[in-house]
């Protein structure tokens, strides 16, 4: 799913696509608002610690996307 050196953006972006979240379906799923996960996702800003910790249990996703540039 994820290729070699992806920004953590596009990594996350890429597990929403692949398992066919829209906007509106993340955000309603995490509390957050379309817009601000259409920042996220396009790499404008970086969500918070606790915003990381939210997207990781309820997204099912690894915290370690996040921290690209440590790999």
């Amino acid at each position: 799913l994820f290729e070699k050196n992806m920004k953590w953006h596009d990594k996350l972006k890429a597990y929403c696509y692949a398992k066919g979240w829209s906007f509106d379906e993340v955000a309603e799923m995490t509390g957050f608002s379309p817009i601000t996960i259409s920042v996220w996702f396009r790499g404008e800003r970086r969500p918070s610690d606790k915003s990381k910790i939210v997207l990781s249990e309820k997204l099912g996703i690894d915290l370690s996307i996040f921290y690209e540039e440590f790999e």
